[in-house]
This record gives structure tokens, sequence and C-alpha cells, in this order.
């Protein structure tokens, strides 16, 4: 996989109002603080679909993983709301970091 299928793939479940499809994209390390969001997580899916999204700058994650940032564009019908988020990379498969 790559960066870009991560996030399709993020963007695809969001739209979806899959969750348990999101947690499955997060990557394992962070699936704690995810479990704990998660209600948090079904306000946004309520309320807000990803527009589109923008990969930008490379960068190292804790100094261990290579990562890649992301600019999520959401919208609610009436107005736009931009997260920055960020893909880590590790043993060849991508996965979000931050969201």
């Amino acid at each position: 996989r790559s960066p870009k299928a991560a996030v399709q793939a993020w963007s695809d479940a969001f739209n979806e109002d899959r969750i348990d499809a999101l947690q499955a994209l997060v990557h394992p390390r962070r699936r704690s603080a995810f479990k704990k969001e998660r209600s948090i997580m079904r306000e946004k899916l309520k309320m807000w679909t990803i527009a589109r999204y923008r990969l930008g700058q490379t960068q190292r994650i804790n100094n261990e993983f290579n990562g890649q940032q992301v600019l999520l564009v959401l919208h609610n019908g009436s107005r736009e709301l931009e997260v920055n988020g960020v893909v880590a990379e590790t043993k060849g498969r991508w996965w979000l970091w931050t969201y």
C-alpha cells in the first residue's frame, strides 16, 4: 500500500460511517487512543464528510517510523474544516497515526 491508498481508505470509511473500518486503519500503537475517543469519532461521522485530502511533507515519527502529513478537508454542507493528520509506515504498510 501507499500513503495515498491509506488516506483514500480512511476517507471512504469515514464517508460511509464505518467506524470499525476506521479503527482497523489506525496504527496499532494508536488504537487504544482511538478506542477511547470512539464516541467523539461517532459525532464527527454524523456531522462531517471528507470532501478532499492532500498529501504533504514526509516526516519521521518518534525517530522510528516514516510518515507523511495529510490535510483532510471536512465539510458539513455549510462550512469546511481542515484537519491535519499523519500517516505512518510500518513494515511496508501505511496506517493513520493522527486524524
